[in-house]
């Protein structure tokens, strides 16, 4: 018997043995890693603590963010901190907008970046120059258009900083509105989180979210900063926990009044646009790590078990257009791979896709991947 008749004749016991061991991987990651994180119980703490933190936040062009979101980081219930706004040489009324807060809140502090002095890309120099002026040892980063979910935001993240504790990594997410995408995202990122919070617990950090970090500033200033990132455009926080982060210093934070939430995506592909943000990042990440979220993805992508979406490079986006009864007629087919159907858009459903209205007219799923066929009249 040749060998290919031999894996024709086979074919069947091959692939149940194949799908069996990716099922036996796939639950052993649920069980030796996500179950740490699924069961554990939290720790009531008695003693508020009471060090004073820095809050930092780099801005650029934020002034309609800022407006809204300061007053609710500067009236936290915390006995003594600061919030620390970095000017990122912005254009519009950013600085105004501070200045003006300042005039009511003591404990808000500006600096002000007026000049392009470097060629570093992204958040990272704003940011390294407010940690460097910052007046506290600890650090709580987020962003301009985060929204803390509560005045116990700072004391929840801060309450970590006991022992050998130099890293805290708290949840972000976006806002909640109605259709598939805001799904979507919120799936994708809680399904995120779960997965750096339960490498973090069993001491594998490997990234966090830079909307809700916090890290003490001499350990930032010990690691050199973001000097071996520079030459990345983004990396102040994935790349930069799996730098500082390790077993002994980092703890988690995912109490709902310690979230911060930010304005949700309306465009496809404005998320696309930030997965491929990651697809970067993770090009960088070390090796252990790249190994072991690489055998997750692919056990979930044969056991059909994700439930979020990537679309497919090769194929990504066909758009066509034909004529019926005199109306002429756009068409779009989205390539999408490993997510639940669950989640998928229903046929004669409407959806928002790059800001438009498209109707959904048929969906399909051959070969482990999704097919969204839309049509939208045109005017």
């Amino acid at each position: 018997m040749s060998i290919i008749a031999w894996f024709q004749f086979h074919s069947s016991l091959l692939l149940t043995i194949f799908f069996g061991f990716i099922s036996f991987v796939i639950l052993l990651y649920y069980f030796l890693l996500y179950a740490h994180f699924a069961f554990r119980k939290t720790k009531r703490v008695n003693n508020p603590f009471s060090e004073p933190v820095s809050i930092v936040i780099s801005a650029k062009n934020e002034a309609h963010h800022l407006i809204k979101t300061l007053p609710l980081f500067l009236q936290q219930d915390y006995h003594q901190y600061e919030v620390v706004v970095v000017n990122d040489n912005s254009t519009d009324e950013t600085v105004d907008v501070i200045r003006d807060f300042m005039t009511q809140y003591s404990h808000l502090k500006l600096v002000n970046l007026i000049s392009s002095v470097t060629n570093i890309q992204g958040k990272k120099f704003p940011l390294s120059i407010g940690i460097k002026s910052a007046s506290y040892d600890l650090l709580l980063l987020t962003d301009a258009d985060a929204i803390p979910s509560s005045k116990q935001w700072l004391q929840k993240m801060a309450r970590h900083f006991k022992g050998k504790t130099e890293v805290v990594l708290g949840y972000s997410t976006f806002e909640k509105r109605s259709g598939f995408l805001n799904r979507l995202i919120h799936f994708d990122t809680m399904q995120t989180a779960m997965q750096y919070f339960s490498y973090a617990l069993v001491g594998i950090p490997y990234m966090g979210n830079g909307k809700n970090l916090a890290y003490t500033k001499p350990l930032f200033m010990q690691k050199k900063g973001f000097a071996s990132l520079n030459h990345l455009r983004y990396a102040d926080d994935d790349l930069f926990v799996a730098k500082i982060a390790n077993r002994q210093n980092c703890a988690i934070e995912y109490d709902k009044d310690a979230h911060t939430f930010s304005h949700s995506r309306q465009r496809l592909r404005d998320w696309i646009r930030l997965k491929r943000r990651y697809s970067v990042s993770f090009k960088q990440y070390k090796s252990k790590h790249k190994f072991l979220l690489n055998i997750y993805e692919f056990g979930r992508i044969c056991s059909w078990n994700g439930a979020d979406l990537h679309i497919v490079e090769d194929a990504g986006i066909e758009s066509q257009g034909y004529e019926a009864q005199g109306v002429n007629i756009d068409k779009k087919i989205v390539y999408c791979r490993d997510i639940d159907l669950s989640h998928a858009p229903v046929v004669t459903e409407d959806v928002d896709f790059d800001g438009e209205i498209w109707y959904v007219t048929d969906v399909q799923s051959p070969f482990g991947y999704l097919k969204i066929t839309m049509e939208r009249r045109v005017s």
